[in-house]
């Protein structure tokens, strides 16, 4: 059965609302800056439409895992965490009515994080950012390492009674997020460096299937990796690959083979020889060494 919930205003939300929709680690935090953080990880309990009026802001939501769908206005939004996870921005001008369609047992884990507005609103910012900002409602880019980590450092903090180091984490998250927006807007990350961080999250290694993709030659793909990455092609893919591997290893636990596997290493042997090179230790170091400061 869907529940249909009352329309409200989007800031109306409170923990207890969300106890009615859904089980899990969920809570909200007001920073002594005035930003709002909530997220965490969630079942629902039951299938829910829900509309709000959202009122004019810039938001960030981090989607760690799991689909996000939903509407504004009469455009309709879908967004797959995939391997990789996404980061959505918001940037909202004016009063629009936000509709989500949620259902019985559906998961995820999401961070949240609202109030970047009122640095405009309070400041002389720059016109010509101002109106970069707002020139697209919604944008969404591959989360990088940093956003993941400072996700998962403001969930385990859930018990943590100072106020300070909340506002820090907060913050941190924020000025990542943020710097990560301007370097898009200034042509400082490029297309082509998102579009192959698209193919490594669905499970493209190969420079030759890279190129395809890209429909472009391998001569191509590899003159402008170095012209827009600043590398050959084949370092920065080894760099990203060994990257997700560290965190399969410690963020989910993965055996070595497994993640060696799970990003594009048919031998393990082969992994752990490029893990060395690139780090100076064996995958087994790391792991060991990362256990013993948990």
């Amino acid at each position: 059965m869907l529940y249909t919930a009352p329309q409200h205003d989007n800031d109306s939300y409170d923990d207890q609302t969300i106890r009615d929709y859904y089980s899990g680690q969920y809570r909200f935090d007001s920073l002594k800056s005035g930003v709002a953080i909530h997220g965490g990880r969630n079942t629902y309990l039951r299938s829910i439409d829900d509309t709000a009026q959202i009122k004019p802001q810039i938001s960030f939501i981090f989607l760690i895992k799991g689909d996000l769908q939903f509407s504004l206005g009469k455009q309709d939004y879908c967004f797959t965490a995939g391997e990789q996870g996404r980061c959505i921005m918001l940037s909202l001008n004016d009063s629009i009515r936000f509709r989500r369609v949620t259902f019985a047992g559906q998961s995820h884990e999401k961070v949240v994080l609202r109030g970047m507005e009122r640095w405009f609103a309070d400041t002389n910012a720059s016109l010509t950012l101002s109106k970069a900002v707002y020139r697209q409602a919604v944008r969404d880019w591959p989360l990088t390492a940093n956003m993941r980590q400072g996700c998962e450092a403001w969930l385990a903090d859930a018990n943590d009674k100072d106020p300070l180091h909340k506002d820090m984490l907060g913050m941190k998250l924020l000025n990542i997020s943020w710097q990560h927006f301007i370097q898009l807007e200034l042509g400082q990350v490029s297309e082509l460096e998102l579009r192959l961080q698209t193919l490594l999250e669905q499970g493209v290694f190969d420079v030759q299937q890279m190129a395809d993709a890209l429909h472009m030659s391998t001569r191509t793909l590899q003159r402008r990796a170095v012209e827009q990455l600043g590398k050959p092609l084949g370092a920065w893919v080894t760099e990203h690959r060994l990257m997700r591997a560290k965190q399969l290893m410690v963020e989910e636990k993965k055996s070595i083979a497994e993640a060696a596997w799970l990003v594009g290493y048919q031998h393990s042997s082969s992994f752990i020889h490029a893990f060395r090179r690139a780090y100076g230790i064996t995958p087994k170091i790391f792991i060991e060494g990362y256990q013993t400061h948990e």
